[in-house]
């Protein structure tokens, strides 16, 4: 089963193009600092931005650099359902372990309505996947009792929640009928979230810092309680800092910083202003060379 720590990759750019180079070694770092897995084309990665031709290309890279030290899951996920189904024909081709369901943003859709959205993508995926339950992003949030449904779909291996409701763990697995990862959405929320009864984090603050957001899991499952102390609260710094807007932007400044790749993104986003960037710069600074070592900022 998919669980732990798994990183949200940004999609690189530089002057409004595919920075596939930059991507590969991003990639490639990230399996060296032993992340559990990693998520691609999704919000984090700009997947609306992307064509399906990029999208591909994405994925593929990753793929590639991957050579299956850790599972790849990519992201699918339209308004419409036709356009979602040429994504996995395509994506299908590149090899990924499983697909990354976004839902579309539709606020007054209901629920079961959702589930059957879900559902008629299960049936064409093929593959296993991992769907994405965001209420900020797409307007809707999915009960419980829907949210088990969908769950318990013979494909559906895990789901993303980035509910500010850290209940939901504990709920859904008292209803679950299988096994199935549940992972924060939610890098601020991610210690809690285990406490609660969930399985890891698909993680944006990973692209900067994996080691330590590692070692929160990690330490989790040794039941290590004073080292997962510690990564918590070196990490809540971190989360604040690059937590700002729902985007990738704050996220990409960082990796800028630290050598890894531009900042660029695609309009409407816009890169991080000035107060995010001020407030990243001295996360960073204040951290000091030996912490920075240790969360995996400095390789």
């Amino acid at each position: 089963m998919l669980n732990g720590m798994m990183t949200d990759l940004v999609t690189p750019m530089a002057d409004g193009e595919l920075d596939l180079d930059a991507l590969a070694e991003l990639a490639d770092w990230q399996c060296e600092m032993g992340c559990h897995g990693l998520v691609v084309g999704s919000r984090t990665g700009e997947a609306t931005s992307l064509t399906l031709h990029e999208l591909v290309a994405v994925v593929q890279r990753v793929v590639d650099v991957a050579g299956k030290r850790v599972p790849v899951v990519a992201g699918i996920g339209t308004g419409d359902l036709p356009t979602t189904f040429a994504q996995i024909t395509a994506l299908r081709a590149t090899a990924p372990d499983a697909f990354f369901l976004m839902l579309p943003a539709m606020r007054g859709a209901e629920s079961a309505g959702l589930a059957d959205y879900v559902r008629l993508i299960h049936d064409e995926a093929g593959l296993p996947f991992i769907f994405d339950h965001d209420p900020y992003q797409t307007g809707h949030s999915i009960d419980i009792d829907i949210t088990c449904q969908i769950l318990d779909l013979p494909h559906v291996v895990g789901m993303r929640d980035a509910s500010p409701d850290i209940t939901r763990p504990t709920l859904l697995r008292a209803r679950m009928n299988k096994p199935a990862a549940l992972f924060s959405g939610c890098d601020t929320t991610a210690a809690a979230w285990l406490a609660q009864g969930g399985h890891g984090c698909i993680s944006k603050v990973a692209n900067c810092a994996p080691r330590l957001c590692i070692a929160l899991q990690d330490a989790w499952q040794d039941e290590d309680i004073d080292a997962f102390e510690t990564a918590r609260d070196a990490l809540a710094p971190l989360c604040a800092a690059l937590g700002q807007g729902n985007g990738p932007m704050a996220v990409k400044y960082a990796l800028q910083r630290l050598g890894r790749c531009s900042d660029d993104v695609r309009l409407p986003l816009t890169p991080a202003a000035g107060p995010t960037r001020d407030m990243i710069d001295k996360t960073l600074a204040n951290m000091g060379p030996d912490a920075a070592s240790s969360a995996g900022l400095a390789a």
